[in-house]
């Protein structure tokens, strides 16, 4: 079986963001350094809302819909200059995904 990163590990997008500087801003994915790389890549470490939706849920329309009809599109809720990890990490707790 093939190695999976930090997302991809995870069971739930709730879990993914409970853990402190998994979530970032304005790319699906980031690497330590924080440049941008594909979610799926193993240097994948932080995450946007959508990029680990890719991960966590790959295929799955029914939890990007429940976002949707909840925040409206992803990335600008995502990607607000005021929005935090917690908040992030509260709307998937609340949502139960």
């Amino acid at each position: 079986m093939a190695e999976k990163n930090i997302a991809q590990r995870s069971k739930s997008l709730a879990e993914l963001f409970a853990i402190p500087r998994t979530w970032n801003r304005a790319s699906y994915a980031k690497n330590i350094a924080g440049c941008g790389v594909e979610p799926t890549s193993m240097d994948a470490c932080s995450f946007c809302l959508a990029g680990a939706l890719q991960c966590i849920y790959p295929g799955n329309s029914w939890v990007r819909d429940k976002l949707i009809d909840t925040i409206g599109q992803i990335p600008p809720w995502n990607d607000h200059p005021l929005r935090t990890q917690d908040e992030v990490h509260e709307l998937c707790v609340r949502l139960r995904i």
